[in-house]
Parts: structure tokens; sequence; C-alpha cells
């Protein structure tokens, strides 16, 4: 994805748009974005506020995108800084953490082919996912993508503390998929395609928060090619929550919102164990108060329905 292109795309999606406004409202400006810390702890708060089952997705979604027009500079700046390459890098194999006891056991547990709830939500229904460790390390809380989602405390996953961690060494003969924008993952499923039994949408997702999620991949069909599909921070920036069409297929990311890796198979060597986390993960206080100020309580319009659900009441 080039500059401009990713430019524009982080202006018209919604977890873009946010990251933009907050960055440029709370006075991080460039500086937050390119950080990677930082950038990454604002995508993960940021998707913690447009959680589909917050009741507001669909008012916060189209409130952020509209207030990020005037931002485009900022978003130039960004695109084409050197310190944001990472964001559309493909995965790199000597730097994926695992957190939880699930994903950093020897023989971890793999279940492709789980029909309807796959394709709602577009992951199999047992497998490993790791995420790319951050560089330069700058803090023990924010260690990846995957760190910065359960500090923000929206994620379904309610991992055990003390929270085990470990780097899975990548072997080189690994077959990743690259996910960078909504069309890439409108790629993977059209190569694979499943769809619910009954050809809809999951209900509850589309009346919350009007999201189609489309068909999704056949993961067993998927695995007999591919050992691991790559959400690159693009994607999350770019893609979640947009929809993408090809072929008269339309398919929207919804579920995956942080860089991370899906592992439809082990395709690594011994895990290298990591100290764990004896307390719950704290994102930064600037981000913290960033999105406190800035979208939590901003002066926007707000559904009836609108109720806190991530993690600044907790």
């Amino acid at each position: 994805m080039d500059a401009d292109r990713l430019t524009d795309a982080l202006l018209a999606g919604p977890v873009g748009a946010g990251v933009l406004v907050v960055a440029y409202r709370a006075g991080l400006g460039l500086a937050g974005l390119t950080d990677p810390v930082t950038i990454t702890a604002l995508a993960a708060a940021v998707c913690g506020e447009l959680r589909p089952w917050s009741g507001e997705h669909r008012e916060l979604a189209g409130w952020l995108v509209e207030q990020a027009r005037p931002l485009h500079a900022m978003a130039a700046d960004a695109a084409q800084h050197p310190a944001t390459a990472w964001w559309t890098q493909p995965v790199d194999r000597d730097a994926q953490l695992a957190l939880g006891a699930e994903n950093t056991a020897p023989n971890p547990a793999f279940a492709l082919g789980g029909g309807d709830w796959e394709v709602y939500a577009q992951h199999p229904g047992a497998y490993v996912t790791t995420s790319t460790a951050l560089t330069p390390v700058q803090t023990d809380q924010i260690r990846s993508g995957q760190h910065a989602v359960e500090a923000a405390g929206y994620s379904d996953w309610v991992p055990g503390y003390p929270l085990q961690q470990a780097l899975l060494p990548i072997r080189t003969d690994a077959r990743i998929a690259e996910i960078t924008s909504a069309e890439d993952w409108n790629r993977l499923t059209q190569a694979h395609p499943a769809t619910r039994a009954d050809g809809k949408p999951n209900a509850n997702l589309l009346e919350s928060a009007g999201l189609d999620h489309g068909p999704g991949p056949d993961w067993a069909a998927t695995a007999a090619h591919l050992d691991g599909v790559h959400l690159t921070l693009s994607a999350v920036l770019t893609g979640l929550y947009v929809p993408a069409t090809h072929d008269g297929v339309t398919t929207t990311m919804w579920s995956n919102d942080s860089e991370l890796t899906i592992w439809l198979r082990r395709t690594w060597d011994d895990p290298v164990p990591q100290s764990p986390y004896p307390d719950h993960l704290e994102l930064p206080d600037e981000v913290h108060q960033a999105v406190h100020d800035h979208i939590v309580f901003a002066d926007r319009p707000r559904s009836g329905q609108w109720m806190r659900t991530t993690s600044w009441l907790r």
C-alpha cells in the first residue's frame, strides 16, 4: 500500500480516523503516531470504543470519520514517515509473542471447520494467535498488539493470571497470508469462502452495529495451503469495519482488532517462555486520558443505547 492510498484509507476507516482525531486533539501529534507503543495502544483503545456491542457503534464510527476529514496533512505525514513502515510489513518470524496458557502450550489445540460460528467470528474454533513484539522495547506492559487489547479491557477473551507469555520461533517454511487492507481480507475469503447455513449475516451484529460480516474464510480449506494469516496494523487502522466488495461479494472485517497472526497449525519450534504478568496490564496514562477526553466524554452525538463497555470504568 503506497503512502497516498494509506493516507486516504486512514481517513476513511473508523479506527484510523479515531486514532488521528485523538492524537491531534490530545497533542500527541506525529510523534505519537510514529511511536510503536503509543500507536498500538491508541488503536486498541479506539477499537474498544468502537466495539459493536456498545450500542453506539454506527454513530461513533460516522462521527470519527467526519471529525478526521480536516486531518489529511497529519495522515499523510504519518503514512509517509519511515517509522510507520512496519504497519504494512510481513510478519516478523523471530518476534512472535503469544499470551495466555492456551497460546503458549507446547501442544496447542486446533479446530477448523466450525460452521456458522466461524463465519461470524472470523477465526477458527480453536487456534493460536501471536502478535509481533514492538521495538524498541519501552515498557513491559505494551509489548505487542495483543498486550494492548488486554490492557484496554474490552476483549471477550478472559485470560488467567498470572498471564503466561512466550516467544514462538516461527519456522522459515511457514506459509503466511498478509492482510494489509479490507480488500486483502475479501481476497482471502473468496479464495475459499464459507457462508452461514441460512445465507444471512449474524442478526445480533447487524442489529447492534449495522455490520454485515458477509462470507468468511473456510478455515479448513484455507489450511490446505496456508499455515497462518497475518493481520497487519494497517489492516486494523484502515480495514476494520470497512466493507470491501469484489466480484459482487462484500465482506467486512470486524472481530480481529490488533496486529496479530492466526495460526492454523503449529509451525514453530519450542516456545521460549517469558516472564509472566502477575496483574492486569495497563495502557499508558497519556493514551488512557486522551481517549477518555476526546472520545469517551467528548461532546458528540450519542445513541440512547449508549453504555460503557470498556476498561475506563474498571
